[in-house]
């Protein structure tokens, strides 16, 4: 009954042409979008395609009477889309253009206006000159069956009138071309003058993933006024993927995916006493799984294995890097780690057979200075400077050895070990004391010299989490009095030595003062004014009465307590704060 309503509503003529053979069979339109050699014939173009809905994705084999051509957008690198002219007829400068087919499912009559937009954010058609058409092959020539109607070059939407005295069968395969050139001639030898589109692109945010599609709005009979074609109106059919490039700080256990910041968190620790009994000077594996085992040369460094990756290879369209590219870094750690602590970064490994003792080749120069390459971190909070190195360097393709293996031909991808070193080895220890218990984040980006690309916006990564192999107590405040103790018990089945670190309230600050051991499941007490004494005896410059001091001790943390005392005249103690602030990880 309402179809009947519907029809009485319409143009006799029209209504025929609707209700005969496969009127209302088909329920959506189609698109086909694949890329052939350039001038190439339009795949199975004078073949009807039967079906009232369209084969899903995923079922795709081939163009056929009952199936529809597998989509293969165009792929195209984000940083490009700045302001990025797309021409359809080559997208890969040279060998392939990409076929934008559509193909309505109920037969379409003369007069009617089609709708097909652009979907995507800031996507225009441009340089087609306003002239798009819809060209069918009969079996022997081309036929031009639709023209677009007014200006669209600089909008999203063209509007296609089907020409006067032709009714589009239903599943036939209906290409664009910009040229009209190709209407009456032989099919399919003149197919070079079916004439792909041209699109614009402008992006002004960071760089990220997005596609364009096509997707045909409406199709509605007798110039617009008349009925909508429900097999003339399509879903969203992709025509290009966007996205991003380069991809930073990726993991270098990812495979072939790539995604910038998937680089593990590198979480290890300061030996709080080493074998040769110098406190704090190297570091230890936390023990943790999967964290792993990063600690390397011989416990003087920690290390950072990520990948920089250009996707370039597997692209239609790419950037092609070079040494004006920079590549931005600023390490930042949340707190100072020790005046011997820097940062070095490497391109590669020497090949010594293992993949948890690296031995770093030669270091990428970071400060550009003639002796040493390091950098220190900048403190969270002090003005930050960044490393620029050349882009072509940087994303240069590696042949990687040990550690990581090389993925492929797919992409450029280079693998990067930043450390975090202790430079003072083998100096007096004073010299080469590492605190703990702070992170090392690095802020990253990728800026281009010419200004028509799109810059990668600063991202902020946690590369490494320092602790310390042992107990912490905190004493937030002592005073320098024989009446101020502190009592220090340790549970633990093995005897542990105790280092203290010390700070005034003018600034002035020692750390790692050895002030002896605590015997297994036994207590020790020191007295404020002695353990002052034995910090000034070692350099501390200590002013006043009150300080702050902070006990490392070499056993685990629930096996370790402590209690701060001072004492009162007239009987009363008053017991300090003791804070315990870090956990065993053995």
């Amino acid at each position: 009954m309402k179809r009947s309503i519907k029809l009485a509503l319409i143009p006799t003529a029209i209504a025929a042409a609707l209700t005969a053979n496969t009127a209302f069979a088909g329920s959506e339109a189609c698109f086909e979008v694949y890329s052939v050699a350039i001038d190439a014939p339009v795949t199975a173009h004078s073949t009807k395609y039967n079906a009232a809905t369209c084969v899903v994705e995923a079922n795709r084999v081939g163009a056929t009477a009952a199936d529809l051509e597998p989509t293969v957008s165009t792929s195209i690198a984000y940083e490009l889309t700045g302001d990025l002219d797309v021409d359809l007829q080559d997208i890969d400068g040279g060998t392939n253009e990409l076929q934008l087919v559509y193909i309505p499912t109920t037969d379409i009559p003369s007069g009617t206006v089609i709708e097909i937009e652009l979907v995507g954010d800031n996507v225009t058609w441009k340089g087609n000159a306003n002239q798009l058409h819809l060209v069918q092959d009969d079996g022997a020539n081309y036929e031009l069956v639709a023209s677009s109607d007014g200006s669209f070059d600089g909008t999203s939407k063209v509007t296609f009138l089907t020409k006067a005295g032709v009714t589009i069968g239903a599943g036939t395969r209906l290409a664009f071309t910009t040229d009209n050139v190709v209407d009456g001639q032989a099919s399919p030898a003149n197919s070079a003058n079916i004439v792909s589109p041209q699109i614009n692109i402008a992006n002004t945010s960071c760089p990220t993933t997005g596609s364009i599609s096509l997707r045909a709005t409406s199709a509605k009979t007798d110039g617009g006024n008349g009925f909508n074609i429900q097999g003339g109106v399509s879903s969203a059919q992709e025509i290009a993927d966007i996205s991003q490039q380069f991809v930073m700080l990726d993991s270098v256990t990812g495979g072939t995916t790539y995604t910038s910041a998937s680089a593990s968190l590198v979480v290890e620790q300061v030996e709080a006493e080493d074998s040769a009994g110098e406190p704090r000077t190297a570091f230890v594996d936390d023990g943790q799984n999967p964290s792993g085992d990063f600690v390397v040369d011989g416990g003087n460094a920690v290390v950072y294995p990520f990948r920089m990756v250009d996707r370039a290879p597997s692209l239609d369209q790419a950037v092609t890097i070079g040494a004006a590219d920079k590549v931005s870094l600023k390490f930042i750690a949340s707190a100072d780690p020790g005046a011997s602590v820097m940062i070095n970064l490497y391109d590669s490994w020497a090949a010594n057979g293992q993949d948890t003792n690296l031995i770093p080749t030669t270091a990428v120069d970071l400060n550009g200075a003639a002796a040493g390459n390091s950098i220190m971190p900048t403190i969270a909070g002090a003005a930050e400077s960044a490393i620029l190195l050349d882009g072509d360097a940087v994303f240069a393709n590696g042949a990687e050895a040990d550690y990581y293996t090389d993925v492929g031909v797919t992409v450029n991808d280079n693998a990067w070990y930043a450390t975090l070193e202790n430079t003072m080895v083998g100096t007096p220890a004073a010299d080469g004391i590492m605190n703990f218990n702070y992170t090392v984040a690095v802020k990253y980006d990728l800026e281009f010299d010419a200004a028509n690309l799109l810059d990668h916006c600063e991202a902020t990564e946690q590369v490494f989490d320092i602790g310390v192999n042992g107990a912490v107590l905190k004493v937030p405040y002592t005073y320098e009095t024989s009446g101020n103790f502190i009592r220090i018990t340790n549970e633990h089945s093995e005897d542990a030595l105790i280092t203290m670190d010390i700070f005034d309230e003018s600034g002035n600050e020692k750390t790692a003062v050895s002030i002896g051991s605590v015997g297994e499941h036994a207590s020790v007490v020191h007295l404020a004014s002695n353990l002052i004494a034995t910090a000034k005896a070692e350099g501390y410059m200590g002013t006043g009465k009150r300080h702050t001091m902070t006990f490392t001790v070499t056993a685990p943390k629930n096996s370790v307590h402590g209690v701060s005392v001072q004492k009162i005249p007239g009987g009363v103690d008053r017991v300090l704060p003791v804070l315990d602030t870090n956990d065993w990880q053995q």
